[in-house]
């Protein structure tokens, strides 16, 4: 009787997770790519007939929830877009709407923060730690330097070779 009933639960426990299994497969499979709509309302029959057309990739908001780009490219269509940064997920897609090049060199540059790099954003009235500064003492919290072309004091080859 006793393992009846167990059997009677596995049973059950495994039909549920069968079925939401189903469930979240089926709503995948009829969900759009990110950015399908935006691809398919333009009006630029020229570039539309060229083929392949860049999609953008949605950031992985679990990892880096501010991950975001800029619009890099000499096309006049991009003036709006200069220094401006969007998170990844909301970009506009590429070649933007009003782009008449026949090849688009339009591309995105990626930040891991949609936040300026210099912007100290600590609270200006903590009073403890500023004190410590203030009697005359010397900061002693570092920017890092960082490895990439965007981050602050980065040298370029030329500035390296300089030095020797």
């Amino acid at each position: 009787m006793y393992q009846n009933i167990m059997l009677f639960a596995v049973l059950v426990v495994l039909a549920m997770v069968v079925f939401r299994v189903y469930q979240s497969w089926q709503t995948e499979k009829s969900r759009k790519p990110a950015g399908a709509g935006a691809l398919d309302s333009r009006s630029n029959s020229k570039t539309r007939a060229k083929g392949k057309r860049h999609q953008r990739k949605d950031a992985d908001t679990q990892t880096e929830p501010y991950h975001c780009v800029t619009l890099v490219g000499d096309c006049p269509a991009l003036k709006s877009y200069k220094n401006k940064r969007f998170l990844a997920s909301n970009a506009p897609p590429l070649p933007v709407p009003d782009c008449t090049a026949a090849r688009c060199n339009c591309h995105y540059t990626h930040h891991s923060d949609r936040r300026k790099p210099k912007g100290d954003r600590r609270a200006l009235g903590r009073l403890a730690e500023e004190q410590y500064v203030l009697v005359g003492n010397e900061e002693r919290r570092k920017t890092s330097r960082g490895r990439r072309k965007t981050d602050v004091g980065w040298a370029s080859i030329d500035e390296w070779s300089k030095m020797s």
